[in-house]
């Protein structure tokens, strides 16, 4: 599937991904609620949210400010330390990641900030199916782009 245009952002969806209706996600609340993908028989779904921010509560687009974000998320649900985090350049500016465990579920979340605009996105999925779809929502988060 090639790229596809949501109200903020862009993202390529891995093969067999499309959008879905879901409930509950572990994605902070915004004025923009959060649009959904997975496959139909899929672990796990992936969301992405603009959150509505003034412009003076955007991160900067540097990888640490990003980082900073993404551990901070599990800090405000109790969880001190992430599984794991990374943080880089973006062809936008930076991009950070952190994955938790929280309860029976792994929960991933990505930031992308260019400093002036910001997109969140999280995959949850049952912790026993941590790896089943790991190259898949890598890609779709590495393909996401700002969309002003």
């Amino acid at each position: 599937m090639g790229r596809v245009a949501y109200e903020g952002f862009t993202v390529v969806l891995p093969p067999g991904w499309g959008e879905v209706l879901e409930d509950a996600t572990f994605a902070d609340t915004a004025e923009l609620p959060p649009v959904t993908f997975g496959a139909e028989d899929g672990a796990g779904t992936f969301s992405v949210m603009v959150p509505l921010l003034p412009a003076d509560d955007v991160p900067p687009g540097e990888p640490e400010a990003l980082e900073a974000v993404a551990r901070d998320w599990g800090a405000r649900r109790g969880i001190a330390s992430p599984l794991a985090v990374s943080s880089g350049p973006h062809p936008q500016g930076a991009m950070a990641s952190a994955s938790f465990r929280v309860g029976d579920e792994l929960v991933v979340v990505w930031f992308v900030s260019d400093g002036e605009l910001l997109v969140c996105a999280s995959y949850v999925c049952a912790w026993e199916d941590r790896e089943a779809e790991q190259s898949a929502r890598d890609a779709a988060a590495a393909s996401l782009r700002l969309e002003p």
